[in-house]
């Protein structure tokens, strides 16, 4: 069997300027999450002034049956080093 592995990517799929677009990309995370089998967060400074990445987050800690599935990563890691999530 293949090991298929899907990625969202929130940097990509919300999108920062359609009021009507970002909205229901949110209302969709629970849905995303709940599918999922682990998080990474890849972070910057910046990431905890975005309400929907505190959102995503405190969903995977409800939503999760391993909470602890959750790994933070900061931007200035080496690419290469996220091939061992």
């Amino acid at each position: 069997l293949l090991d298929c592995r899907k990625f969202w990517i929130d940097q990509v799929c919300v999108h920062p300027t359609n009021a009507e677009v970002k909205s229901q990309t949110l209302q969709a995370i629970p849905a995303f999450v709940a599918q999922s089998k682990q998080m990474l967060v890849i972070w910057d400074d910046t990431y905890w002034q975005r309400l929907w990445c505190i959102y995503e987050v405190a969903i995977w800690v409800k939503a999760s049956s391993a909470p602890q599935a959750i790994r933070f990563v900061p931007t200035w890691m080496p690419l290469w080093v996220l091939s061992s999530f």
